[in-house]
């Protein structure tokens, strides 16, 4: 990782540019993007912000508090919302999408 002036945001040029800024964040997904407190975007240009939320799948959105966009092409906001399969959408408090 390679920091960004105050060390708040780091890019990653042999992972595809991959950027975390924040506290507690890892982008460890190619080309990927997590932002926020303690967020991860572990898939390949997925994208992870706010808190505590996970972007696993490839191309993922996570948003919010506690939420997880498991699958490919998945998004996951709100509140404790999981995203479970391919292209399915979670919004809202405590929403589960399994199909």
């Amino acid at each position: 990782m390679k920091e960004c002036g105050d060390g708040c945001i780091n890019t990653n040029p042999a992972n595809g540019c991959s950027v975390e800024e924040g506290s507690g964040t890892v982008a460890s997904g190619f080309a990927s993007h997590a932002e926020g407190l303690d967020t991860q975007a572990n898939g390949a240009a997925a994208h992870a912000e706010g808190g505590q939320t996970q972007a696993n799948g490839l191309f993922s959105h996570a948003k919010g508090e506690s939420t997880i966009a498991r699958a490919r092409a998945s998004h996951s906001e709100g509140n404790q919302t999981q995203a479970n399969f391919t292209a399915s959408h979670a919004e809202g408090f405590q929403s589960t999408t399994n199909a």
